[in-house]
């Protein structure tokens, strides 16, 4: 008896590694982008994530707010966020725990807008 308690809890447990294997991106971020040419800009975002699709709102370092949609799959992200000023930001990074890793964007129908993003949950 006391093997089949041991391989039934043996066999929740891994059953509950399977199904959260990919970290969850719901919270609250603050990050930084880091354009090929010009300054780098702040931003936060509040995310919220069901299965594995994301959505919420990003905030630029002027204030100004737009939606935030992506999907996940094996903590690989790829993403849409439309900024305040009418930017629309294409890109996709690696969810690290509570850091993105390899992150990257361009602004869409904008030619040499590529750069580099990185951020870190907050809450």
């Amino acid at each position: 008896m006391k093997h089949r308690i041991a391989v039934i809890g043996l066999a929740v447990g891994l059953a509950g590694c399977a199904t959260t294997g990919q970290s969850s991106l719901a919270g609250t971020w603050e990050g930084i982008a880091t354009p090929s040419a010009g300054p780098e800009a702040p931003f936060t975002m509040k995310l919220t994530q069901n299965a594995a699709s994301i959505g919420g709102s990003i905030t630029d370092n002027t204030g100004g707010s737009g939606p935030f949609d992506g999907t996940i799959k094996d903590n690989n992200v790829s993403f849409k966020a439309e900024l305040a000023n009418g930017f629309v930001v294409i890109g996709q990074f690696v969810l690290n725990g509570d850091t993105w890793a390899e992150c990257s964007y361009q602004l869409e129908g904008v030619q040499g807008s590529d750069g580099k993003c990185s951020a870190s949950r907050t809450e």
